[in-house]
């Protein structure tokens, strides 16, 4: 089951990954930038991020992620940032990839 769920991630993920050098796609600097001027895309885009990782939850039966009750956006939001800011050396790759290892580092689902 663990190969079905990685293979939903990296399908989901992988135009992302693909593009994130153009201008289309963000990358981590791009997204840290945006959250940084209190920007409403950067809420918008984690948000997606979460949610398409609620939906792979659902999906596969299998969590990758496991939010807390009542876990707030803005949580989720403080989490990438940290993440953005302790790993300038990843910035370059796109911000999806880096908002999905901070995300299901903070908040992984025991076993």
């Amino acid at each position: 089951m663990r190969l079905k769920q990685c293979l939903i991630v990296v399908g989901t993920f992988w135009p992302i990954a693909a593009f994130s050098a153009g201008d289309s796609f963000y990358n981590g600097n791009r997204l840290l930038d945006y959250c940084e001027r209190k920007s409403e895309s950067c809420t918008s885009y984690i948000a997606g991020i979460v949610d398409t990782l609620m939906a792979v939850n659902f999906v596969t039966k299998n969590p990758i992620i496991c939010l807390p009750d009542n876990v707030q956006l803005g949580q989720a939001v403080d989490v990438t940032v940290n993440y953005m800011r302790a790993h300038p050396e990843k910035r370059q790759v796109s911000a999806a990839s880096m908002a999905f290892v901070a995300l299901t580092r903070a908040f992984p689902c025991s076993k």
